[in-house]
């Protein structure tokens, strides 16, 4: 008996042991992840949102002006990890933008976005965020301005936080292309994201605006 117990104390000792392990080891891989984790995180995300991509409406100015909050297939789940996805619509319930969003440990996370035309990676640490589209750079976040370089010296486009409006002013170059609505009108059943959306947008303006719009929605919903 005694024999059989101190049998039962070690395979119970070696079997915590090994969850202990796991568990650090995810710890530790998620607290800065590698590019090879972060990879391999992509192509995951990228096959999550792969049965949306093909029914999302291209954007112009028009679809912007109504681009709606509510989102079709939304998911929150937080543990030692953060994970979302979701497909933002239109006020008519049309797929635009596709996402997935993973917030490791360490002030670390990435966002995976589709369009009907983009690709956009978000790679968000502690200082910045940089950004890639259909796998090529685009540029850097830092705080609430779009840089078209890793440094932060060339400025692309900018959010303006510091004001009292219920909508945040976001300017490519000295332009202010549209503003993104801060709140959600709970009395809306179809909240539009945006508004006082120009007109004649050039294809480099609407990147601009869509890669500081998309990144400022996620991080509401997750925070």
């Amino acid at each position: 008996m005694t024999a059989l117990l101190l049998l039962l104390f070690v395979i119970v000792g070696v079997t915590l042991a090994i969850i202990g392990l796991k568990i650090l080891r995810n710890l530790f891989t998620n607290f800065r992840p590698s590019e090879h984790k972060v990879q391999a995180d992509i192509r995951k995300m990228r096959e999550e949102i792969a049965p949306f991509t093909d029914q999302l409406v291209p954007l112009d100015s028009q679809e912007l002006e109504l681009f709606s909050l509510n989102q079709l297939n939304q998911s929150l789940k937080k543990g030692i990890t953060t994970t979302a996805k979701g497909v933002y619509t239109s006020i008519y319930q049309e797929p635009l933008v596709a996402y997935a969003y993973k917030r490791y440990l360490g002030g670390h996370a990435l966002l995976y976005a589709r369009t009907a035309t983009r690709e956009i990676v978000y790679k968000i640490g502690p200082k910045n965020t940089q950004v890639a589209i259909n796998q090529e750079f685009y540029g850097s976040i830092k705080g609430n301005t779009l840089y078209s370089d890793s440094k932060g010296r060339k400025a692309l486009a900018q959010m303006n936080r510091n004001t009292q409006e219920l909508a945040l002013p976001v300017l490519v170059g000295d332009r202010e292309i549209a503003m993104i609505n801060a709140t959600v009108d709970a009395a809306t059943p179809q909240p539009r994201a945006f508004r006082y959306v120009q007109k004649n947008i050039s294809e480099s303006e609407e990147q601009a605006f869509l890669t500081l719009a998309i990144l400022n929605m996620v991080e509401r919903v997750v925070e």
